[in-house]
């Protein structure tokens, strides 16, 4: 025999706070960010770690007030990924680039390539002025050979990164 499912409010309430959750912090965070880019991907690693804490721990958490079985399982994954790809990283980027005083430093460098991605915005690559071996992707439109000047901060949590062009 089979049986119609029911509808359970409060397991309606608990997907969309699950959206509302899952989305809506990171958005708020992107938001009050300064535009710019880190130099490097321990801000992004240390962020997504972060954000499976926080996942893990909301996750816990809606298993024990959903009652349908379904959104039991469904709900705390969704809210593990929300966490770890966006919310996680928005926090860190928004304390260290947020919350970050230093003054900022002017340097020169010289675009070696240019990329226009069909999709996303175009991309630069250029020199980095502590080591001209190494180079460094943001996100702007120049020409090679073009010498342009960016701007750098050490960052809240220390790590270094470059005002938005």
């Amino acid at each position: 025999m089979r049986t119609t499912p029911t509808f359970h409010l409060r397991d309606s309430l608990m997907l969309l706070g699950m959206y509302a959750i899952g989305l809506i912090p990171g958005a708020m965070l992107d938001g009050l960010t300064p535009a710019g880019e880190h130099l490097s991907w321990l801000p992004l690693i240390l962020g997504s770690m972060l954000g499976i804490g926080i996942g893990g721990g909301l996750g816990w958490l809606t298993r024990r007030l959903i009652r349908r079985s379904g959104y039991r399982d469904v709900v705390p994954i969704m809210l593990l990924i929300y966490s770890m790809a966006w919310t996680g990283p928005a926090l860190v980027r928004y304390f260290n680039k947020g919350l970050d005083h230093s003054p900022a430093v002017s340097h020169t460098t010289t675009i070696v390539a240019v990329n226009r991605p069909s999709k996303g915005p175009n991309q630069i690559v250029v020199t980095d002025w502590r080591d001209p071996r190494e180079r460094i992707t943001l996100i702007g439109s120049g020409t090679i050979g073009e010498q342009i000047t960016v701007r750098s901060h050490r960052g809240w949590l220390g790590f270094a990164w470059i005002e938005g062009r």
